[in-house]
Order: structure tokens, then C-alpha cells, then sequence
């Protein structure tokens, strides 16, 4: 039996590596997708906290090449970009423009991801330009972390995550 849950789980990741590598099977619909970016900070907070989904900040800039090619062969691939408007609120920062928020969260280098909850708990960090496997990873990580956390706040009786 042990096996054959070792296969199902090899199996799961495999869909799941070549879903998001958007090996070909992705939808018409979704060649096109685009993420869905919120500028302004505290709406986005608003919709978090509204919708129960992480925070996605992405930091970059004009002047980061780096920066285009991490959204050119990451962010806009039609999965990911489905998959982040699915299971996120997306921000977009510029990092010139936005200096003190790029100071509270520590953004030192380009491009730069912050993933957080709804109550501001970090749940993850990306800096550089990741390949949208090992993006996704990191995403799922995230989203693994903000499930513990809320379980955790649910089992100490705070009210923050009974949704």
C-alpha cells in the first residue's frame, strides 16, 4: 500500500510540475492571462483580509533587466499568471517609489517577491529572477505556511482566522 501512495504522490507532482511549466495543455483561454496588479498597498491588505488570500508583492523596477525577464518568463506565463490570480491578491511595487515599504520589508535586492498573510505574517520570500517551476514551489510553500498559521491561531482560540 505504502507504494502505491509513494506512486500517487509521484504522479501528483509530475501533473502538478508540468501544469505549471505549462507544458501545452493549458486552455485557450488562458494563452492570454495576465496578472491582475493592484498598486495601491492598502487595498490590496482590504482584499486580502475581504478574501482570505496572501498578499503577492512583487518589487521591481524600470531600470532592473532582471526584473523584465523574471515577468516576461515567469510572471506573464498564462499558468502562472492564472494560478497567482486564483490563489492571490497580486501587488506590484515600483522599488524607486516605493522606498520605505521596500525598507519594512527588507527588499535589498531585485527583482524581489514578499508573501503575506492577511495579517501581515511573512510568508515567504523570493529574491531574483525564478524560473516559474521553482516559482510555483515557493508559492505553494507559502500557501502551505499560511494554512499552518491559521491552524495554529484556530487551535489557540483567536478569532483572526475562523473564516
Amino acid at each position: 500500500m505504502r507504494g502505491v501512495s509513494k506512486l500517487a504522490a509521484g504522479l501528483a507532482g509530475l501533473i502538478t510540475i508540468s501544469w505549471v511549466c505549462g507544458s501545452g495543455a493549458a486552455e485557450p483561454a488562458a494563452k492570454n492571462a495576465t496578472v491582475s496588479w493592484q498598486s495601491d498597498l492598502k487595498a490590496a491588505q482590504k482584499q486580502s483580509i475581504r478574501t482570505g488570500r496572501p498578499m503577492l508583492i512583487v518589487f521591481g523596477a524600470d531600470w532592473c533587466t532582471h526584473c523584465g525577464r523574471f515577468e516576461r518568463n515567469t510572471l506573464n506565463n498564462p499558468t502562472m499568471a492564472g494560478y497567482i490570480n486564483r490563489e492571490f491578491v497580486a501587488v506590484h511595487l515600483d522599488f524607486d517609489k516605493q522606498q520605505e515599504t521596500a525598507e519594512v520589508l527588507e527588499v535589498e535586492a531585485l527583482p524581489c517577491t514578499v508573501i503575506l498573510s492577511p495579517e501581515a505574517d511573512l510568508l515567504g520570500k523570493v529574491v531574483g529572477a525564478k524560473a516559474p517551476k521553482d516559482y510555483w514551489e515557493v508559492l505553494q510553500d507559502a500557501k502551505d505556511e499560511q494554512a499552518r498559521i491559521r491552524q495554529t491561531r484556530f487551535a489557540s482560540g483567536s478569532s483572526a482566522d475562523r473564516k
